[in-house]
């Protein structure tokens, strides 16, 4: 018996000490992989389906190598999730001590220093109760993680007052370094045998890394990426240059922040960034009509031009204004040497680009926008950084391979000569889901689309008393469902992303009576609702690129150059995998049941549809609202829930305890109606 059966075998360690272990093929199989990879010290590439447990599977070989490691993740939730979950029980089955870390962006963790002068500065008595709330926090902190302040929400106010950037830290000068949570958790990172960090951090370390101005991370022996299948959307933000309207508003209230502390009131600084901040917040609002990434001939129109002109000038003046008061601390240097680096940036990124291979482009946010200049093709740079980096990589994803073939996250990361693996879901789609097409609805271009498709759900809705995810492409399309969901009669609780933080709706969604959950992409993948809390899911549309992505339209430009299909060979593929996530939040357990409404024709109407059907599981499909009532009917009723949490695998622990049977009624509502 190999030292993988032994750990995940029918008698293994884990059965006796996971609670409803079950052992899986898969999981074993894909162990064993990653053990001869790291053996070997060659690359690999692996998808696991939902259910096959490979995080253990990936996590014991690595911690059992006795090399140091680096697993990468996708967001902070699954960091925490692997650091008080996953690693804890891999530690367990192999009786090992090897310490571990959490490191995080220094955006995470208070700084000592900015509490301090935000104190001292003073506010209005609600936002100085925050301050000494957290100060009091902070004294019996262990780690400095914001995440630990209750009923902190990410977006208050109150965290850039407490927190640093790379642009305001002040390094080693800083009169609070020794007791600095930011470089506290990289120490310890420094002397750890594996390092849990997310996508963001590994990717910004390695950029400092190939600019040969610092790292952030220590040099390991294995790099663990999880979750892989984002990396083709989230490395041209690493790859390139970048400047964010958040970056152009702070360093001036930063400057007068500093300034406040000397007792200092500078009417020359005080005008020059009232009215920079007046010229961004302009341009803010001329980008806002290309919400979701614009090509930069937008930011050579007349009006958007002369904005540009207009900041060019106020970041010229406010630094020349602050330049008097460089010496009269720390902060205010730094301050002085931002405004000098932005304004160099700024005027970089806002004129025309013309280098061959270089896309320039922006995105509009929320609160702001960025300013952007990347690689239409970064596959040879981002091959240069697994060179730089000396270490074993190994990428695992659920959804990674588009129809069994994994040839367009190899092209797009330069990864064509690297092992790459497939292991299925132990799920039993056929029997536990089913997919409705409806055939009664416009295309999604129609103005009538999102409009029509609510009014054919809400049979489904009612039937199914709510415990619905409704995901959508666009945050316009968000906000009309939501809309619309709220003045129909028969639906209890409406759930909107945005509305208050990512936990608090999720635990929302699963006590509401009723409850239909309104979400965009932020929603399609990490998030695990097992049992009878989720029994129905509602996509939209096909989750194309807006045709007007400026990456979007450099990649096809250049796949067309090359004699190839640009659709096919990009726009295709990323669709096809993020449909696969969206999918993938219905059937969370091996005793899940559900029912996936896609609400776009063209997944049968053209011809390029075949790639979702052949990339999405094999199950029922039906084309009337009729069968797939009569399918929720026939579902048990009073299931109880299971539970609702942020991750995204089921780590081999077997079926939930919460009521079946829906499985007798999938096969026999949807006989014979079978994606082909």
């Amino acid at each position: 018996m190999s030292e993988i059966e032994v750990l995940l075998g029918e008698s293994s360690a884990a059965a006796q000490k996971i609670p409803q272990f079950r052992s899986r093929p898969q999981q074993i199989e894909m162990a064993r992989a990653v053990n001869d990879a790291i053996a070997t010290d060659t690359g690999l590439i692996v998808e696991a389906g939902t259910g096959t447990g490979k995080t253990l599977a990936y996590l014991l070989p690595a911690l059992a190598s006795g090399k140091r490691v680096i697993v990468s993740t996708g967001t902070r939730q699954l960091q925490d999730q692997l650091l008080q979950r996953e690693v804890p029980t891999a530690l367990g089955l192999l009786g090992s001590n090897a310490s571990v870390a959490l490191l995080k962006g220094r955006a995470n963790y208070v700084c000592p220093h900015r509490l301090d002068t935000s104190l001292r500065l003073g506010h209005e008595p609600v936002l100085q109760a925050e301050l000494r709330r957290i100060q009091a926090w902070q004294a019996r902190s262990r780690t400095g993680d914001l995440g630990e302040v209750l009923a902190l929400e990410e977006r208050s106010a109150v965290v850039p007052m407490v927190s640093s950037t790379a642009d305001n830290c002040l390094g080693q000068r800083c009169s609070h370094f020794d007791s600095c949570p930011v470089y506290r958790a990289r120490g310890e990172a420094n002397e750890a045998d594996l390092i849990i960090v997310n996508h963001h951090l590994l990717f910004a370390d390695l950029a400092l890394k190939e600019d040969t101005i610092g790292q952030v991370l220590p040099g390991v022996d294995v790099i663990l990426v999880d979750e892989c299948h984002q990396l083709s959307a989230l490395l041209p933000a690493f790859l390139g240059t970048s400047l964010s309207s958040r970056q152009l508003l702070e360093a001036p209230r930063d400057a007068m922040r500093e300034l406040r502390l000397l007792g200092d009131s500078d009417g020359l600084v005080l005008n020059a960034a009232a009215r920079l901040e007046e010229a961004v917040n302009e341009l803010t609002r001329a980008l806002v009509g290309a919400a979701g990434g614009s090509a930069p001939d937008r930011l050579q129109q007349p009006a958007v031009r002369a904005l540009v002109r207009r900041i060019d000038g106020e970041l010229a003046e406010l630094a020349a204004a602050l330049e008097r008061h460089r010496d009269r601390s720390l902060d205010l240097t730094r301050c002085c040497e931002r405004m000098l680096r932005l304004s160099d940036r700024f005027a970089t990124l806002s004129e025309p680009v013309e280098i061959a291979g270089q896309v320039q482009w922006f995105e509009v946010r929320e609160r702001g926008f960025v300013l952007r200049v990347t690689p239409a093709s970064f596959a040879d740079e981002f091959r240069r950084w697994l060179d730089l980096a000396g270490a074993t990589w190994i990428f695992a994803s659920a959804t990674v391979a588009v129809g069994g073939d994994f040839g367009f996250f190899q092209d797009e990361l330069g990864l064509g000569d690297v092992r790459a693996v497939r292991f299925d879901s132990p799920f039993l789609y056929e029997e536990q889901a089913a997919m409705l097409v409806p055939d009664q609805l416009p295309l999604p271009s129609s103005d009538e689309h999102c409009e029509r498709l609510v009014d054919y759900c809400l049979p489904l809705l009612r039937e199914n008393r709510g415990r619905t995810f409704f995901l959508v492409t666009s945050y316009a399309a968000m906000a009309e469902v939501a809309h619309r969901l709220s003045s129909a009669p028969g639906i209890g609780s409406i759930c909107v992303q945005g509305a208050m933080p990512r936990g608090e709706l999720l635990a929302k969604f699963r006590t509401s009576e009723r409850a239909v959950l309104v979400a965009t992409y932020s929603f399609w993948e990490g998030v695990d609702v097992r049992g009878a809390d989720l029994r129905l899911l509602i996509i939209d549309k096909l989750p194309f690129l807006s045709p007007a992505d400026p990456v979007l339209q450099s990649r096809e430009r250049a796949y067309r150059q090359a004699g190839e299909d640009g659709f096919r060979r990009y726009a295709l593929p990323r669709a096809a995998i993020a449909l696969r996530q969206g999918f993938g939040r219905l059937i969370r357990d091996e005793q899940d049941e559900g029912l996936f409404v896609l609400g776009d024709l063209r997944v049968f109407s053209r011809d390029y549809g075949v790639v979702f059907l052949q990339s999405l599981p094999h199950m029922p499909v039906l084309r009337s609202c009729e069968r797939a009532v009569s399918l929720l009917k026939a579902r048990p009723a009073g299931a109880g829930a299971t539970g609702v949490s942020e991750g995204d695998d089921a780590e081999g622990r077997g079926a939930s305890e919460h009521s079946s049977g829906v499985g007798d009624s999938l096969r026999t509502s949807t006989r014979g109606e079978t994606l082909g």
